[in-house]
């Protein structure tokens, strides 16, 4: 049981480091309404969509980093039982990407 509740406090982490490639290869596709960061910012011409991807992938690592640190924390730490800290992780995780979506399209 203990190595399925790892799987799932990683997922995030690594969630967050594959979207460091994503964003490279969106750059080199260009705009597209497929894959990216879409927004009508980052859409509305070449240099914003530069941007956001760049600033998606700086960000996403960080995001990342924190993300498997805090994972690892939480989940040796036996605070709480194992369902109460995934479903901690998740919250907090989805929390922090959906503001660094605020604060990327804010930065364009």
């Amino acid at each position: 049981m203990k190595v399925f509740f790892l799987i799932i406090y990683l997922i995030f982490p690594i969630t967050f480091f594959l979207f460091i490639p994503i964003s490279k290869f969106a750059i080199k596709i260009g705009i597209n309404g497929t894959l990216g960061f879409r927004t009508s910012k980052s859409m509305s011409n070449e240099k914003n969509w530069e941007k956001a991807h760049y600033l998606m992938g700086k960000y996403f690592l960080i995001l990342g980093i924190f993300s498997l640190i805090q994972s690892l924390t939480l989940g040796f730490s036996n605070i709480f039982t194992m369902e109460i800290t995934s479903l901690i992780l998740t919250f907090i995780n989805i929390v922090l990407m959906l503001l660094l979506c605020v604060v990327i399209n804010l930065k364009i």
